[in-house]
């Protein structure tokens, strides 16, 4: 703890009453970096935790420096507005003395995760006709039925928060539908889990490390073929969100590369023969030249216009 508390660009936060076992907490999923779970605590402040194990780590010392990597990401997140906060750490050892650092994350009430969201039974019909279909384990048609506008909202908000993330020269190195979390009836959106961001120094195209970041379907190829890490590989997994978006489409169990990168361009070809103009820039978001693709204000300038 005296190591932390020294590295740790956070204040201690107290979570004495915090137990994995307890009813107040709830596991919601796990990200590149941890478990997270959401925690009611004795005086009723909701909160979510986000426990690191020291015990995936080879050794103590590398699971610190992540822990004051990551602190030093969020130092910066935390002056943004659009990304979910951490407001303190702490350290956890559960009944059989595991050892945990713990980051404790504002809750937000009103907000879900894309991906459930997008994969909701309420959001698809077999009785609404729609250019965006799929088939179901039945093997019958059925129609995304979440409406355009809502769509635009939340593309639009996205963008805007990676455009925040950018500009202070984070990679975020994993967007994903499960990576963002939406109010639905506002379109509002938060991006989530910074476990595998990294800085962009000295104006770099690229960082260069020792371990694929990033989602298989959503990472570019850079990061699947050569661990490269750069704000154009966010705009290929931007790429990929949008789509995900704007088709319902989800492809989440690829084998490789090329088979989920093929999954995603069936769903892009839906959107260009109706929308000709989406599909266009969103084509150059995937392009396998990280060079051509467009930037976030490129981006954020284009889906401004559309309607």
């Amino acid at each position: 703890m005296d190591y932390l508390s020294r590295e740790i660009t956070f204040k201690e936060k107290n979570i004495d009453d915090f137990v994995l076992t307890d009813a107040t907490t709830v596991m919601l999923g796990e990200g590149a970096s941890g478990k997270v779970y959401s925690y009611i605590s004795d005086n009723g402040e909701k909160l979510i935790i986000k426990m690191m194990y020291s015990g995936e780590w080879e050794s103590n010392d590398e699971f610190f420096k992540d822990i004051v990597w990551q602190s030093m990401i969020h130092n910066e997140i935390n002056k943004l507005e659009k990304s979910v906060k951490v407001l303190g750490y702490n350290e956890y050892n559960d009944m059989d003395d595991n050892h945990y650092v713990c980051f404790i994350m504002e809750y937000y009430e009103e907000y879900n995760d894309c991906f459930s969201f997008l994969d909701c039974g309420e959001n698809w019909s077999r009785e609404i006709v729609s250019p965006y279909k799929r088939k179901d384990n039945f093997k019958n048609d059925t129609f995304y039925t979440v409406d355009r506008s809502l769509k635009l909202c939340i593309v639009k908000n996205i963008i805007e928060s990676l455009k925040e993330i950018h500009h202070v020269d984070i990679v975020h190195g994993d967007i994903k539908t499960n990576n963002i979390i939406i109010n639905s009836s506002t379109g509002d959106v938060k991006i989530i889990d910074f476990g595998a961001a990294l800085f962009i120094e000295d104006n770099r195209k690229y960082m260069a490390t020792d371990w694929t970041h990033g989602t298989l379907g959503y990472r570019a190829p850079e990061e699947d073929n050569s661990n490269l890490l750069g704000k154009s590989s966010d705009i290929y997994s931007l790429g990929v969100t949008i789509i995900e978006v704007w088709t319902g489409d989800i492809w989440y169990s690829g084998e490789s590369f090329k088979h989920c990168r093929n999954e995603v361009l069936k769903s892009l070809r839906v959107i260009e023969k109706h929308e000709k103009n989406l599909g266009s820039i969103l084509r150059k978001c995937l392009n396998m030249d990280s060079a051509r693709r467009p930037t976030i204000q490129k981006l954020d300038s284009f889906f401004q216009s559309y309607a």
